[in-house]
This record gives C-alpha cells, structure tokens and sequence, in this order.
C-alpha cells in the first residue's frame, strides 16, 4: 500500500465552501461542528438515503414499536434550514475529482467546494455463502423498516453474528413474542471487549431469554418455495428453518467513491487518513466507519466503530477546516442496552495487568476496571452509569489511583478526580 501522505494544505477559513458525503452521525456531526464553530461559507449535505437518522436505536426502541421515525432524526428538519446547511437527499456521489473537490450526482448535478468530507460510513459485511442474498441485514432505516414488518409474534428469527447488533436484535424480537435462534461460533462472544465476566453473563442472558443459542456458523440458505421462509443449514449439518435470517457479522467501509478518486485505501478496505481527518488529498477530509486511521507510529488501525468515535470525527474535520486546534478525543466509549441491562465499555478494560471488580456481576450495579501501573485502562459497568463516567475522566486525566480504593461499590469515584 502506497504511503498515505496527507497534505496540511487543507483550505480553511470560515467562509469556505464545505460538502459533506453521507448523512450519518459522522456525517452530520460535521456540519453541526461547522457551524457551532463558526463556519459562514456554503455547506452542502448529500446523502443517499432518506432520512438522516440515528443507528443506536433501529436494533432496540424501533424495532420495538416504541420509538417513531421521527425520534430517530439527528436534527430536526428545520434545523438544516435554520443554520443555512442545503441537504441534498436521495442522490449518490458517483464520482469525486480530488483536487477540484469536484463531486458528480447520481441524478447529473455538479457540486464544486472548497473542502470535500467523506463520511460514507460502512455497509454490512456478509459472510460469502450460499443464498446471502435471502438474509437481511440492519445498518440503515430501510432495513429496520423491512426487519420490522417481519417480526411479528410467532415468527421465527434465525441470528447470525452474536456481536452488538445481532444480540441487540435477538432482545427486542424476543420481547415481541418471536422465536429467535443465534448463531455463532464464539461461546463467549465480545470476551475480548468486556473481558470474560461481562461477556459470559451478557451471552446467557440470551438464554434465560428463551433465545436458542447454538455454537456453529452458517453454511447456508435455501428458500422454501411457496412459503416465504427459508432454511439455514449449518457448518456442522443442523439445519433450521426460518420466516426471517438477519446476519449481523460485521460491517465493511464503504470507500468506492474514495478508490475511484485515486485516493490512498487500506489493504483491507477503508480511505486512511491522520488523526486530524485528512487523506492524501488536500482538499478532502473522511469520517467515520468508511476511514481508517494511519496512526503517529505508521500503523494504519481502524476507527472507533461506535457512535461516540464518529461524532468526534465530524468536530476533528470542522476543526481542521476552520483552521482551529480539534478538541481532545479522550478514552473510547461505547454502550449497548439488551434484556433490560445497560452497559458502558470505557477505554479497555482488558488491557490491564490487574482486574478490579467493583460490585458483583449480574447482581445489581457492577463494574469490571482494567488498571496498570498505577492508571485505569478502562471498564465495564453493567447497570452502574456513574461509575462509567468517573472511570471515563480518570482515564482521560490518567489520574493515579490505589487498585484496592476501587473495589468499595460505596466508595465515590469522584473524589480520586478531586485527589
């Protein structure tokens, strides 16, 4: 892969013309940032969908029916309109000339600006198996809409992917009374995120659900013709049969736009960019799940991943655009809400010499801290919102703390940020 060179030659000012590519949360964040920040100039939104909506809630609230569409909007409507942002919905960018921060329209249109943002985001990654096109996948509306319909009391779930999204899924749809089956070949699925506690108590918690969890990956799909269901058989021969397949294994940068546009793509998918947001191109910046991130040390490493991360992406570019210093990024954080439990992972907390348990897992608030050579790495916290907030200041400030003044579920954390 050819060195990701990436100009400093960024044009800012704040009355620079500013498109952004892809109306996510990173996407969106951008130009939120921009003109929180200051930013006067022409600002363009493109977005190929058609709502500009938050992903968090599609596997839980909305799939419930206890969320509506227009919760799920990351501004309201009005707001473009009221900051003077044009939003461009329904069409694609199909092709990108760098230096002339030039973007072609599906639909023949022609923006040119001064600073083009990529935040395409990612697509959902599927396993190459026969009849995949028989599965349904959820990262956007449309799929939460279609999944949706389908989930009805009585209706048969195969998951596959025990990760956030598929176990998120595998919750709601049972709560809805249908019969969900999951699928994957890890029996302690996210134990090298959580560590193996929370992990092993959040993967049984399918079960005590009523989820049929079975340890095996997915061969195959074959629709039943006449039906509308299918079957999935599996590596080790079982086969199920189903109304509705969701595979959940993860989820692939979506980069076309930036390969077309000659610009530097990781081996394994992604545009690469510096921690400031800037690709090999001067005048384009990329966010979020569609990036990769070449660090100080060379190495190229993947974004975040999780809605904070992308948020923090978006103020990094309209930063750097406006020629301002990026705001500080802090310890990663992410949290996921399944069978009633609420779960914060701040930093890592399997990256520690020494594990501290705060509380006892699955009986009430608890939290599992990673801590090495004096400062936290992070933590897990099961139902203990509090802690994961004192834990997310202590890592950022690399407070030094006494392991053994951790373990007390008494104890105020706070105090050690006073100490």
């Amino acid at each position: 892969m050819p060195e990701c060179r990436a100009s400093t030659a960024v044009p800012v000012g704040p009355s620079v013309a500013v498109t952004v590519v892809g109306g996510g949360v990173a996407g969106v964040s951008t130009v939120s940032a921009l003109r929180r920040l200051g930013h006067t100039g022409p600002l363009v939104l493109v977005d190929a969908g058609g709502t500009l909506h938050d992903r968090p809630p599609l596997s839980k609230a909305y799939l419930a029916g206890t969320a509506v569409e227009d919760e799920l909007a990351l501004h309201p409507g009005e707001w473009f309109t009221e900051h003077g942002v044009e939003v461009l919905q329904g069409v694609r960018a199909v092709s990108l000339d760098p230096d002339a921060a030039t973007l072609v329209l599906s639909d023949g249109g022609v923006l040119t600006a001064d600073a083009v943002v990529l935040a395409q985001g990612a697509a959902a990654h599927l396993p190459p198996v026969e009849g995949i096109r028989f599965a349904r996948v959820l990262r956007t509306l449309d799929d939460a809409r279609a999944l949706r319909e389908q989930l009805r009391p009585g209706a048969r779930l195969v998951v596959v992917g025990a990760g956030l999204v598929g176990a998120e899924v595998a919750a709601t749809a049972g709560s809805l009374g249908v019969t969900v089956t999951l699928v994957d070949p890890d029996p302690v699925p996210l134990a090298g995120v959580v560590g193996q506690d929370v992990a092993r108590l959040l993967h049984d918690d399918h079960a005590r659900h009523g989820v049929h969890v079975v340890l095996d990956a997915m061969e195959r799909i074959t629709p039943v013709a006449g039906t509308g269901g299918v079957v999935v058989r599996l590596c080790g021969g079982r086969e199920i049969e189903a109304d509705v397949v969701l595979v959940a294994t993860g989820m692939s940068p979506v980069d076309d736009l930036a390969r077309l546009s000659g610009l530097v793509v990781a081996d394994g998918g992604g545009v690469v960019v510096d921690r400031y947001q800037r690709t090999s191109a001067p005048a384009v910046l990329a966010v979020g799940d569609g990036t990769r991130v070449r660090r100080d040390d060379g190495i190229v490493a993947p974004p975040g991943g999780h809605w904070d991360a992308a948020r923090l992406d978006g103020e990094t570019a309209a930063a750097v655009v406006l020629g301002q210093e990026p705001p500080a990024r802090g310890a990663p954080w992410f949290w996921t809400d399944r069978y009633g439990r609420h779960v914060e992972v701040v930093g890592d907390p399997t990256a520690g010499s020494r594990t501290v348990r705060r509380g006892t897992i699955g009986d009430g608030p608890a939290t599992v801290l990673g801590w090495q050579d004096g400062i936290l790495t992070g933590a897990v916290s099961v139902d203990d919102p509090r802690t994961a907030r004192a834990v997310r200041r202590l890592v950022d400030r690399r407070v030094v703390v006494d392991p053994d003044a951790l373990v007390d579920p008494a104890s105020d954390l706070r105090a050690l940020l006073r100490g």
